[in-house]
């Protein structure tokens, strides 16, 4: 009799199904607190330092070009571009020079376009509101009579977050490499002969 009522009592009041429900609840506890830490980390600490690595990355390939390109026509509006990108030692430095570099410009009647070919930041910390990125751009310099001159210029920058902005507060150039082909021999030119090597005194 006793096991006829066992028989026919529901599946959830038997003592084996009793213990596998709560194994399963058990299993779903886990999985639902697991799920709610990886959702935590991904929406508060994951997607914000990929967010502030973005708006390093675009504030380092912003400043670059504003730095790197000029316009001998329109002079101010070169410098309030560079203005609007820079801080601290660096801002200060391009406000020392102004004046010689707009009498330079504006005398060859020079301009240049820079363009970005590929950065990278390389240091973040959040907490300091500090970063660091490398910028190589692909300059281009015009002036009247002269054939273009095209170069890539590799620079470190330091940034700094100010009020929700990230500017440039230094500029490191790491090196500056011409993508100009190298001046064409005249064909009538004889070629220079190579130095003769000195010959090894010999001992008496």
């Amino acid at each position: 009799m006793k096991s006829s009522r066992l028989a026919a009592a529901p599946r959830w009041l038997l003592p084996g199904t009793a213990a596998l429900a709560a194994a399963v609840a058990l299993v779903a506890l886990v999985l639902a607190v697991w799920f709610g830490q990886s959702w935590w980390h991904a929406r508060f600490s994951e997607r914000p330092a990929a967010q502030a690595r973005e708006e390093v990355l675009d504030a380092a390939r912003q400043t670059a070009v504003n730095i790197s390109s000029y316009d001998s026509a329109n002079l101010d509006a070169s410098f309030a571009n560079i203005d609007s990108s820079v801080m601290g030692d660096l801002a200060q430095q391009f406000k020392d020079n102004r004046e010689a570099l707009s009498q330079a410009l504006a005398q060859q009647q020079a301009s240049s376009h820079a363009t970005v070919a590929s950065a990278a930041v390389v240091e973040l910390n959040r907490d300091e509101g500090t970063a660091k990125a490398v910028v190589v751009m692909r300059q281009v310099t015009t002036r009247p009579g002269q054939p273009d001159t095209t170069a890539l210029l590799t620079s470190l920058l330091t940034l700094e977050e100010v009020d929700g902005v990230w500017k440039a507060s230094e500029a490191q150039p790491l090196g500056n490499t011409s993508l100009d082909p190298p001046p064409q021999q005249a064909p009538d030119q004889p070629a220079v002969p190579e130095q003769p090597a000195v010959p090894e005194q010999g001992g008496n």
